[in-house]
């Protein structure tokens, strides 16, 4: 027969999902001054544990285009030696800047990898391949990258398909702003498979740490015939969240009901002063910058978000 004290049980701690090694590649260009996504990761990530950062520069290919009359190019001929130099001397300052801001924002030595590479296709292209091939979480690219972006993929036709599904694959961050003020993420939600998975990502990079507050944003068109109701879109996003660490105390949710979207993420995130903007792309288009940020949502905060970083997956 068992007694009292016999029949007493220890209580059964709670599982801690253990905490992920998040992996970041963060693009940087020559100019030390800006590094805009550097910054950005020192100053969210500060005392993050378990956090990895690639820096990466890429060098201007070893040869050139030779143009003649009209731009037209007639040919092909070696960088010179000086010129490639200097090249070189400022990619490797600005990685030892880059470097040295994510250390002020307790990264460690052995966090940080810096990578510098030739240009093989063109920038843009191989930062893609570079995140694709690194199996890395997401990409960070700044104010240098945007401008990459608008130059090389809107209306370039002659990109793989093997490019667009890599970098579909990828969790793009366009950090437009030295450094966001706050550390909280503004997680935009539509029941759509690219939301959740978006939802996913920004568990999976935030985890348990508690550092960083998450509101679940719903828009809801006035009037409209809405295809699911915010509480089971918010309870979908925030088991996915929980799933991956986050604290449930760290997550709020928010409905705003407005024609434009677009309007209303982008009014949220300046009156909440948001750090990060983080949204899923889907819908159809043509040419590959659509592709690559599909919608009219995606594409307008793409446009016009300027002082938070905007997060983009497929």
């Amino acid at each position: 027969m068992e007694t009292a004290t016999s029949q007493l049980r220890e209580p059964i701690a709670p599982q801690v999902r253990p905490e992920t090694e998040r992996s970041i590649l963060i693009t940087v260009g020559e100019e030390p001054q800006h590094l805009y996504a550097a910054r950005f990761a020192a100053h969210f990530f500060q005392e993050v544990p378990n956090v990895r950062f690639t820096l990466l520069g890429v060098l201007p290919p070893e040869e050139t285009e030779i143009r003649g009359f009209y731009r037209t190019v007639v040919g092909t001929g070696q960088m010179d030696e000086d010129v490639r130099k200097l090249h070189t001397d400022r990619r490797r300052e600005a990685l030892e800047t880059a470097r040295r801001l994510l250390m002020s924002g307790g990264a460690g030595k052995g966090d940080i990898n810096v990578r510098l590479r030739t240009q093989r296709t063109s920038m843009v292209l191989d930062i893609i391949d570079e995140a694709a091939l690194g199996g890395y979480d997401a990409c960070a690219l700044g104010n240098r990258g945007r401008t990459w972006l608008d130059d090389m993929l809107e209306g370039t036709e002659n990109i793989t398909k093997e490019i667009i599904e890599r970098s579909c694959g990828i969790p793009l961050w366009l950090c437009r702003t030295p450094a966001p003020s706050g550390r909280d993420v503004l997680l935009c939600v539509d029941g759509s498979e690219p939301a959740n998975r978006m939802a996913r990502h920004v568990g999976r990079i935030l985890g348990s740490s508690g550092a960083h507050r998450v509101t679940i944003l719903r828009v809801r068109r006035e009037g409209a015939a809405n295809p699911e109701e915010p509480e089971i879109t918010f309870a979908a996003a925030r088991a996915l969240l929980e799933a991956e660490g986050v604290p449930p105390h760290t997550i709020t949710t928010r409905v705003v009901e407005d024609n434009d979207p677009a309007r209303a993420i982008l009014n949220e995130a300046e009156y909440g002063r948001f750090a990060v903007v983080a949204a899923g792309r889907g819908g159809a288009g043509g040419g590959l910058l659509r592709r690559l940020f599909m919608g009219s949502v995606s594409h307008a905060l793409y446009n016009r978000l300027t002082d938070a970083a905007l997060w983009v997956c497929c």
